[in-house]
Order: structure tokens, then sequence, then C-alpha cells
């Protein structure tokens, strides 16, 4: 299965260097100091339950599983990478329908079985124990378990309910404001890291067509279940390996940061305006309205001397604006972005980041031949805009099957096949891209013609950044807005 093979290759990534096991207090500090807890028949429900996996139809809902857990029919020794691989997957997929959950208990059995945490740093386990001589510890594991309290299973409380409305109030921090907020229960949208930024969203304050800060609060530290663990004598493992277990001569000097120094800050962020995603829009006018005002925003963001740079369909809203010249289009998430300027600059920018679909020719290519990938840059930003305007004019509109098309090439497991996918389309751009578009859309052909040649040149085959990326901006805001005045033109000829 291809999607559970992205799956596992993204998880792998995500806690390599960061899965300790063996850990000698592990069960002292997540089961001996659990508080005590009051149950009532009243409140008795399934927390814990098995499923066959041969239902594959009966999916779990994520966002309301408390613990997991693996059982193997195979060995101990070859089933445990495997089943830490599977455990991982299970927790991703919790903690993305579980935003706010802080970490999650898991075990996995066989004839062994062993207690697992995993959290946005990690993955800890108390080690291997039979489940013969420790019967009892065992049985108290699962007992834990069920009568554990929400907040001993790290759910998140910080979230209200009066009658079918949700409520969260934000402690401001720092001098911002405190305020409550009425939530909608179902997000615009859910980013798929599990660890993001908020560095540079003050920094940004205030840009026109981009996303603005209100206020904030700390809610949780990932030291408040680690700080206690004791990794004296933690195993550390290698996941890219068949060999899990490093040598502690190893791995003790490695470079990498240690699970006790490693406190990841779960914070929230109130931000302004409210949108709706691009893809929701109604017109081909509203579309390519928002796309132009987001370009505008992030020219004004790089004045500021921050790049976004990780441009997708999903960190572009839709605004509805009250003044007729105010943007209709809004940029968010913050989260990869870099400074352009000394005292902005990170020590991060080199690595490959940004979402797959939509990242530009030149930073696969690099990624192709396995080499430190080349530094984000302005041009790079602005060509996945253009392929964010593409992915809208080939899979926005409902059509019949047989004549729907998408662009999933650009986004496989395989970055040599993305590369070689998205310069082919770049390439034979008439046929295997103009000819995919949509009724709704095909009045924007000469848009997407132009957008090309500003982008890749007459030939298309030109990836690589200029010096000064201004003229790019200025020709492709001019393209962007003749399209928009010929659009309104006909309309108001109506």
């Amino acid at each position: 299965d291809k999607t559970a093979a992205a799956l596992s290759e993204a998880v792998q990534s995500e806690l390599e260097d960061n899965v300790f096991s063996g850990i000698s207090n592990f069960w002292d500090v997540f089961f001996e100091v659990m508080k005590s807890t009051v149950s009532t028949a009243a409140d008795a429900q399934a927390d814990f339950v098995i499923r066959s996996g041969e239902l594959s139809e009966e999916k779990p809902e994520w966002e309301d599983v408390k613990v997991v857990a693996e059982f193997a029919k195979q060995s101990d020794t070859s089933a445990r990478k495997a089943k830490f691989t599977q455990l991982s997957r299970y927790v991703r997929e919790i903690f993305c329908a579980q935003p706010l959950r802080r970490f999650v208990h898991c075990f996995f059995l066989k004839t062994k079985f062993e207690l697992w945490v995993f959290d946005r740093t990690g993955a800890y386990s108390s080690d291997l124990k039979s489940i013969v001589s420790e019967k009892e510890m065992f049985v108290r594991a699962i007992s834990s378990y069920l009568l554990m309290s929400d907040e001993e299973l790290s759910l998140d409380l910080s979230i209200s309910k009066v009658g079918d409305n949700l409520f969260v109030t934000i402690n401001g921090i720092n001098g911002d404001p405190t305020i409550q907020f009425k939530i909608d229960p179902e997000p615009i949208v859910r980013p798929q890291r599990l660890i993001t930024r908020v560095d540079f969203l003050k920094v940004a304050l205030p840009v026109p067509s981009v996303v603005k800060y209100i206020t904030s609060d700390e809610v949780y530290r990932t030291s408040e279940h680690l700080g206690n663990l004791d990794f004296t004598d933690a195993d550390a493992w290698n996941l890219k390996t068949e060999i899990l277990i490093i040598p502690r001569a190893t791995y003790l000097m490695q470079p990498t940061v240690s699970p006790w120094d490693r406190d990841r800050k779960l914070i929230r962020i109130a931000i302004t305006p409210c949108g709706q995603p691009l893809k929701t829009s109604k017109t081909t006018l509203e579309f390519i309205v928002g796309i132009r005002d987001v370009i505008l925003g992030h020219r004004r963001l790089c004045d500021r001397g921050i790049l976004h740079g990780d441009i997708s369909e999903g960190n572009i809203v839709l605004t509805s604006p009250t003044a007729a010249d105010k943007p209709k289009g809004m940029l968010i998430d913050l989260d990869h972005s870099i400074g352009l300027i000394e005292s902005l600059k990170k020590d991060d920018e080199l690595s490959l980041t940004g979402t797959m679909k939509f990242m530009a020719i030149e930073r696969l290519q690099v990624a192709v031949k396995k080499e430190p990938t080349i530094q984000r840059t302005i041009r790079h930003d602005l060509e996945s805009f253009f392929y964010v305007f593409l992915v809208g004019c080939i899979e926005y509109e409902v059509v019949p099957e047989s004549k729907s098309s998408n662009l999933d090439s650009w986004c496989t497991k395989d970055i040599a096949s993305n590369y070689k996918s998205k310069v082919g389309h770049i390439g034979v751009f008439e046929v295997l891209v103009l000819y995919e578009f949509t009724p709704s859309f095909l009045g924007l052909k000469d848009l997407a013609r132009s957008l090309r040649t500003i982008l890749f040149g007459a030939n298309g085959q030109n990836y690589t950044t200029p010096y000064d990326c201004s003229s790019m901006y200025e020709e492709i805001i001019g393209a962007f807005n003749e399209t928009i005045q010929q659009i309104t033109g006909k309309m108001n000829l109506r």
C-alpha cells in the first residue's frame, strides 16, 4: 500500500534519533504516580476496544482513540520493529485528529509486552517484559489504561462546551490580551506536521494579505511528562537499520539533542481574519483574485525580510472583506518561513521542507541527487504559486469521473518520480496540463501560458533563480491583473 509506505517513511523520519527503550523508571513515572480516579457505573464506557485487523472497512475514529495496541503472531524479535512502526502510524493519525493531545499511551503484545508513550519529541518505552514472569505488571497496566482520567491520558481539557457551542479562552502572555473565542469544530485546514514553529508570526505584523496575530498562550510543555524519566541506562534506537539498538558508546557521542533537553511547547495562537479554503472558490474570478492578493502579500512579507517557504493550496484562504480595497486572499501558516535578512536567519533553512506537490523543480532536482538542498528563494515560492493555480484549474471543479484529472503524480513517495513528472508536465505544457483544464477554467489558459513563460522561459526549461526577482513579481502580478480586468470587463458588458 503506497499510502501506508509513505506514512511509515514520514514517521521514521520524524522519530529518527528520538526513540528510547529500557527507561528504568518508566513504570514509576507513568503508572505509579497516577492520581486516584473515582468512577461510577454511569460513567463507565469502553475506552479500550480490540477490533479485527481483517475488517479494513471499519476504520477507527481517531479523534476518539485513547490508547492503542498491536498484537503479534510472529516472534517478538522479528515483530518488534514492524509493530513499533505500526504503532507510530496510529499515533500520528491520533495527533493529526487530536491536535491538542499531549502524548499517547501504547503497548505491544505477544509472549512479551512493551509499554510505550509517544509524544511530539519521540517515543519512550519500558523495554520488553515477559508476560509470564511480569503478568502482574501487565494486568496492572491494562487496568490503569481503563482507569486513567482524561488528564492522565493527556487529552485536551482546555476547550469547554456550552450547549452545542465550543469555546476556548486564551490567556495572553507577554502583554497579549486574554480573549474567549467561540470556535468551529470543523477546521479549515489540518496540518500534517507534528511540530511547527511560530517565531515569525509576530515579526510579520502587520502585512496586508498575510494572516495577523492577535494573542497566544502556552498550554503545555513536554517536560511535564518527560522531565522525571531516567535515561541513564536507556537504549537508543536506529530506525534505518534492522539492528534497532545503537551501542551506547556510539549514540552518546552523537551530537543529537538529548531527550531531557528536548522540551517542546504547546502554544495556542489566535489569528485573524477567518477564511475558507481556496478550493471553495465559487467563481474563477474569486479564485484568481484570491491568488493574486496572496502573491501581493507574499511580496510585502519578503520586504519585511521573511520568505514564506511553503506555498501550497492549504496555506491560502479566501476572505470576505467588507471594503473593496481589502485583500480577498490571505496567506497563512508561517511555520516553515525563513529569514531573508541577517537578524532573522535560522540555521535550518537548507532542509527539504515544504509541500511536495507544490515544490519548485530546482529544489527537487537537487534532492534527486541526494545532495543537501539549496536555499529556498523567492522564485521557488512564486513557482509554487503557479502550481497552486494549475491544481485549481484541473482539480477544483466537480466533473464526471471519466473526465476528471489530477496532478497527484507530483506528490508520490518517490522524489525522482515527482521531479520527472513535473518536468514533463512543464515541458509538454499544452497536452499534459492545459488539455486537462476543466470547463469553468478554460478561460484561464492564456494566463497559464503567460505564467509558464515568466517562470520557465519560452522553452519551459529555465528552473534557476535570477539574481533579482522583483521583475518576476511585476510580470506575474501584471498577468493576473490583465486576466482579472478581462473577466470583470465581460461581466460589466452583460
